[in-house]
Formats: C-alpha cells, sequence, structure tokens
C-alpha cells in the first residue's frame, strides 16, 4: 500500500528535471524584432544579425513578456549588446549580441580622381553603403559638391564628403576687383581691392578705389563682389 501511494504521488508530481525551457529561438527573435523597431532609421534601410545564444544554455521558461533593453551607452549600429531580462516565475537575465547595420544612399566617385580636378555630376553615383562603417563623412546629395575640387588623389568607389574638397577661390586677396551694387533698381559697377580670399557665397571686405572706403559684400562670380549700399 505504501508503495502504492509512493508510485502515484510521484506520477501527481512533476519531475525536477521536467521544467520547461525558455526558447533560445524565441529570445533571438524577440531580440531582432526589438532592434528592427527600436532602431528603425527614418531613412535608409536597417540589417540586423542575431547572434544566437550557446544552445548549452538553460533558462526556465518565462510566464510574461521578455524585457529588452540597450544597456547605457549602446550604439546605435555596428556590434551592440542587447540585455533580455524575465522577471517570473523565476528572474534571470542574459545579454545576447548583434550587429546592426544601417545603410543608406551615398555619394561615391565613379572613377578615380587627380588631386585638384573639379567635381561634375559624371563623376559621381549613389550607392548604398553601411554608415556604421562610414562614419559621418559622407554626403547623400551631389548637388553641395559639384563645382568643388579634390584635395588628394581619389580612387573609384570612395564615399566622397566635404572633408576632402576644396572650393575653388573666386577672389584673392590685393586683387583688383568689381564691385557691383543696386541703387534703386539701377546696377552701378566700381572697382575695387579684395581685402581677403573668397570662394562663390562667401562674405568678404573690399576697398572701393575711388572712395577709398571699405566695403563688404559676397562673393558672386570670378573677380566679382555683390555689395550691398
Amino acid at each position: 500500500m505504501r508503495a502504492f501511494f509512493a508510485l502515484t504521488l510521484a506520477l501527481l508530481m512533476p519531475a525536477s528535471g521536467a521544467m520547461a525551457n525558455q526558447s533560445l529561438s524565441h529570445i533571438r527573435e524577440t531580440v531582432e524584432d526589438f532592434l528592427l523597431q527600436d532602431l528603425s532609421p527614418r531613412d535608409g534601410e536597417i540589417r540586423v544579425e542575431v547572434i544566437p545564444p550557446d544552445r548549452r544554455l538553460q533558462l526556465s521558461a518565462c510566464n510574461h513578456r521578455l524585457k529588452l533593453f540597450l544597456p547605457p551607452g549602446s550604439r546605435k549600429h555596428g556590434n551592440i549588446i542587447v540585455g533580455v531580462r524575465c522577471l517570473q516565475p523565476k528572474p534571470w537575465k542574459l545579454y545576447v549580441a548583434a550587429n546592426v547595420r544601417h545603410y543608406r544612399e551615398v555619394v561615391v566617385l565613379d572613377k578615380a580622381l587627380a588631386r585638384g580636378e573639379k567635381i561634375t555630376k559624371r563623376h559621381l553615383r549613389l550607392e548604398k553603403r553601411d554608415i556604421g562603417i562610414v562614419g559621418a563623412a559622407y554626403s547623400q546629395t551631389a548637388d553641395a559638391l559639384l563645382g568643388m575640387h579634390v584635395q588628394r588623389n581619389l580612387p573609384a568607389g570612395f564615399v566622397l564628403h566635404r572633408g576632402v574638397l576644396t572650393v575653388p577661390r573666386l577672389i584673392s586677396r590685393g586683387e583688383q576687383i568689381d564691385l557691383l551694387a543696386n541703387l534703386g533698381g539701377i546696377s552701378v559697377r566700381m572697382k575695387g581691392t579684395a581685402l581677403a580670399n573668397g570662394a562663390r557665397g562667401e562674405r568678404i571686405t573690399a576697398k572701393n578705389r575711388s572712395s577709398g572706403r571699405v566695403v563688404e559684400g559676397i562673393v558672386s562670380e570670378r573677380g566679382i563682389l555683390r555689395i550691398s549700399m
């Protein structure tokens, strides 16, 4: 009788080793969804690769939704760590590694350029690149780069940015230039001497050769400074 009772009790009670384990594939999928939603960019494309947890890992099944978080100071792309926490019934915490790649269309050189060459549309194309690798040195539009000159030899496929370009000088200090002013709808042209170097759109000063007055204007073309009177 005692043996029968003991056998019945053993059948009714769960074995200590039969406790359900948390699905590791579910953890991986949850981390991937979390990163895709939390780090979703306003533009471009994000790709996430989650490193699966060690298959030998045994964690008790979580009764509630897993809590995910990024440790303080976490990066938004590249190799990152995601925290996964279970609160019930048996609390545990796990850190999962992932690689996040953020792709954007950036301007690259379609052909190699030599130092001093001028940028034109035929030199450029748009190409998707991982900005985690590129860093902050890139441009998404070509218009702002057109007309600039490269400071050094650059290979085809180079991600172009303003840091390797220079704006061509249209006015040089000490150069004799034309001062253009608009007086009551009438354009007046005067002669002047540049007091600084200037590229298109830059504001510099010049000296009116007739009056000796120092004026300020904006460089518009080679040798021409537009001033306000």
